[in-house]
């Protein structure tokens, strides 16, 4: 009875993200004790929810409702962002977070495609060849990243070492080599 909802949750996973990120772009205001914009910001991205809710809701249901969540927290984020610069401006690599959010959407759409073309009530084998795709496509996610020269030297240079000590910590029988891959996909092992 579940199934449907798999439909908005990476859709409200990017919202979850975009509600992370304005944590991290709010830090002018949250520093210079200028807090009295945040409850402005919250009632600018409130008016955009519920604006969107009562023009995508009676149209398209709970997927509605999640794309309007989405693009209220993209809005919360920007406005975090804005009137953060306003007292402190903080120089971000935004080429490096819109090369892994633009990789981030692209990864999403294909999940979404594989979900079209496999249809709403797939056979068990279909599924777990579609969740296969899907699971090797988000492992692919750092190669992807790697090809596209997201890495600077010194993470690669970090990335190499972890790579060349992988066998000697397999060996010494503290983790399998395994979840020693999940750990350092993670970011768990550094």
């Amino acid at each position: 009875s579940y199934w449907s909802a798999a439909a908005i949750i990476p859709l409200l996973a990017m919202a979850a993200v975009m509600d992370c990120a304005s944590r991290v772009l709010n830090i002018g205001t949250t520093l210079k004790k200028r807090t009295i914009f945040a409850p402005l910001v919250i009632f600018a991205a409130l008016i955009v929810n519920a604006g969107l809710n009562l023009i995508l809701i009676p149209r398209y249901g709970s997927m509605g409702a999640t794309v309007a969540t989405l693009i209220s927290y993209v809005v919360f984020c920007a406005l975090r962002f804005w009137s953060s610069n306003l007292f402190i401006k903080i120089r971000y690599e935004w080429g490096r977070v819109f090369t892994i959010a633009t990789l981030g959407a692209a990864a999403v759409a294909v999940f979404y495609a594989i979900d079209s073309l496999r249809g709403l009530s797939p056979g068990r084998a279909r599924l777990l060849f579609t969740m296969g795709i899907k699971v090797s496509l988000a492992l692919a996610f750092p190669l992807l990243l790697f090809a596209l020269g997201f890495f600077d030297e010194r993470e690669r240079r970090k990335v190499g070492e972890i790579w060349r000590s992988l066998p000697a910590i397999a060996r010494r029988g503290r983790v399998s080599e395994s979840a020693l891959i999940v750990l350092i996909s993670t970011g768990v092992v550094a």
